[in-house]
């Protein structure tokens, strides 16, 4: 990717610059997107992007730099991966198994575990059931559920995590299928006013409920049990719409 990217056409054997401005680096990770007929990242995709590449977002346009050992070389937060190992994934994620939902924007995608409960529960209509879709940057090529529980003590809500799901797990039991035998998840966050009912995002396939969830492992998350029947159904489509970088 980054000798494609970034290597000069008239260049000594297969030298390529140690760093690059962020913003060129930015363009060509959308190029990446476009390749699979996916729509480019947002705003708030492409800061969560950089978060994971840029040290000092308070410098200049000029001086973020992304060096090629940082993207490649080093791993990715506290992972054992890289940052294009990661990211490689994920577009091969999209590709095989989400690219309808991605480009109707039910999908967030790239926001980390964390802020993805805070976007829930500052949502403006919060409500228990509302759930965001994001990749995990623990588990590699991982689509992960955050969704708003109420707390049976204190009657609050609260944040909850299911396990991602990788490729194998979606070539077995697609998205949709999981998603709309959960009769725990209601509606998808589209932005910080919008959510779009479950039904009618994902309405696909209609299944009985045969899921369980199992107590939260180690890494904060809770195991599906999956086990479905589906029903065809015909519906009509509908997107969330979000403005893109």
């Amino acid at each position: 990717f980054w000798d494609d990217a970034f290597g000069e056409i008239e260049r000594q054997g297969f030298a390529v610059p140690e760093q690059v401005h962020w913003e060129s680096l930015a363009t060509s990770l959308n190029s990446e997107l476009d390749s699979i007929g996916a729509l480019n990242l947002n705003t708030e995709q492409m800061l969560d992007v950089k978060s994971k590449l840029v040290e000092h977002f308070d410098m200049g346009l000029d001086q973020q730099m992304v060096s090629w050992k940082h993207f490649s070389k080093q791993n990715l937060g506290k992972s054992t991966f890289t940052f294009w190992q990661w990211f490689h994934s994920v577009i091969k994620l999209v590709d095989k198994h989400l690219l309808k939902y991605w480009n109707e924007n039910f999908i967030m995608g790239f926001v980390s575990k964390e802020k993805s409960g805070d976007l829930l529960l500052s949502h403006q209509n919060a409500e228990e059931g509302l759930f965001l879709l994001r990749f995990s940057d623990r588990n590699l090529g991982g689509l992960a559920i955050a969704r708003l529980v109420r707390d049976e003590s204190t009657g609050k809500l609260v944040i909850d995590h299911l396990q991602p799901q990788n490729a194998n797990d979606l070539a077995d039991i697609p998205l949709v299928e999981t998603l709309r035998s959960l009769d725990l998840l209601t509606s998808v966050y589209c932005d910080s006013s919008r959510k779009t009912p479950k039904h009618v995002a994902f309405s696909d396939i209609s299944m009985h409920n045969n899921n369980m969830l199992q107590p939260m492992n180690d890494q904060g998350y809770r195991k599906l049990e999956k086990r479905l029947v589906p029903v065809i159904q015909k519906v009509q489509n509908i997107e969330c719409t979000m403005d893109v970088e």
